[in-house]
């Protein structure tokens, strides 16, 4: 609430997408303005779409004008037979050219391929284009969205795989280290052994030689006394 001209009145904030709006507009840039599921809203949030439509603006606040070009307006709403929503009213419903959209195959294989989709998910609908959107007997069936949501699944669950199949390589990797790690340590310890003995053969026969030495020198003093 604000005071003008002597009066308290009611001045509502700018709200954060119409913020983002002027900021591009400033920059240069148009603007759309793209109203998702508006037959879910409430009824104050559809009267204010009205407002939106007829005079380009919410509460006080202009939408914006780039070179001459209102911003454009785009609504998107699903079926009232189909889903649980409420029927535009009539004075909104004129103000748009109302254009039926069906999901289709080509585009959403291209649009799948841009951002990820399973290659499984791609290739079954390459294979059966009539597999998109469909319904059976009790109303209900895959469509575009289901897809996207199971390819998500079969994502995580093959790096999940890829985890798992990372895990028991690292594993006999470390398995085939601690193998090599002992028979380093057998080779080491039979090194050593084979050291030690020679070591000890090598003194053995020093001490031989120096017996046979001095055998021999006892024995030429003998011979010479002699």
């Amino acid at each position: 609430i604000v005071e003008i001209d002597g009066k308290q009145i009611t001045k509502w904030s700018v709200p954060v997408w119409l913020q983002r709006m002027y900021k591009a507009s400033a920059e240069g840039k148009k603007c759309m303005l793209f109203l998702d599921e508006l037959n879910r809203a409430q009824i104050d949030v559809r009267q204010s779409a009205l407002q939106l439509v007829l005079e380009g603006q919410i509460h006080e606040h202009k939408l914006p004008i780039v070179d001459g070009q209102k911003t454009f307006i785009v609504s998107a709403v699903n079926p009232a037979d189909d889903y649980q929503v409420d029927e535009l009213d009539a004075a909104l419903l004129d103000r748009f050219l109302t254009i039926d959209v069906e999901a289709d195959a080509e585009s959403w294989l291209k649009w799948a391929e841009a951002n990820n989709i399973n290659s499984t998910i791609r290739s079954f609908i390459y294979k059966n284009n009539n597999k998109l959107c469909y319904k059976v007997n009790d109303g209900k069936g895959p469509t575009p969205r289901g897809w996207a949501k199971l390819s998500e699944f079969l994502n995580l669950k093959e790096k999940v795989e890829e985890i798992n199949k990372n895990s028991r390589i690292i594993e006999e990797i470390e398995k085939e280290n601690s193998e090599l790690k002992l028979k380093k340590e057998d080779i080491e310890a039979n090194l050593k052994l084979k050291r030690d003995n020679f070591i000890e053969l090598d003194k053995n026969i020093s001490n031989l030689n120096k017996e046979n030495e001095s055998n021999l020198k006892d024995k030429s003093e003998n011979e010479t006394e002699f």
